[in-house]
């Protein structure tokens, strides 16, 4: 859900709590207590579910994030790095899954530093930089 979604709604479900109490109804005191209470619950989990940071990174981010932090090695090969689109550097890599290359991105391995010499970068981040660096390379 985008966050300018995320904002309306949210606004609306409290302008809706809001308006009740401030004119409330004619119902029962039971009732108006259940409406506030599964108003409140829904605002928690509208909340939870949709926090800034859950929607998944996209292909454009990843290549910004690739140009910022990992072409500075990986566009020239760099100690034995993987060019992106060259199958060729990218063979004995791939004997192993795609996990195992998320893994190595995130741990390092050989000369490549742990998280790729990106410690700000999440883990769904370093996937979809991997995915965005293998998007020309044919799956077997």
């Amino acid at each position: 859900m985008h966050n300018g979604a995320r904002v309306c709604l949210v606004g609306c479900l409290y302008g809706i709590l809001r308006a009740e109490a401030i004119c409330p109804s004619p119902m029962s005191a039971a009732r108006h207590a259940t409406a506030h209470l599964l108003t409140m619950m829904l605002l928690l989990i509208l909340t939870a579910c949709t926090s800034p940071g859950s929607d998944p990174p996209t292909a454009s981010a990843a290549e910004v994030r690739y140009t910022q932090t990992c072409a500075v090695c990986h566009d020239q090969g760099v100690q034995g790095a993987p060019v992106p689109g060259v199958v060729e550097d990218w063979g004995f890599r791939l004997e192993n899954s795609r996990e195992d290359l998320y893994t190595n991105t995130i741990l390092g391995v050989g000369e490549m530093p742990p998280r790729g010499a990106c410690p700000d970068c999440t883990d769904a981040e370093l996937r979809t930089i991997v995915d965005y660096m293998l998007r020309n390379v044919p799956a077997d």
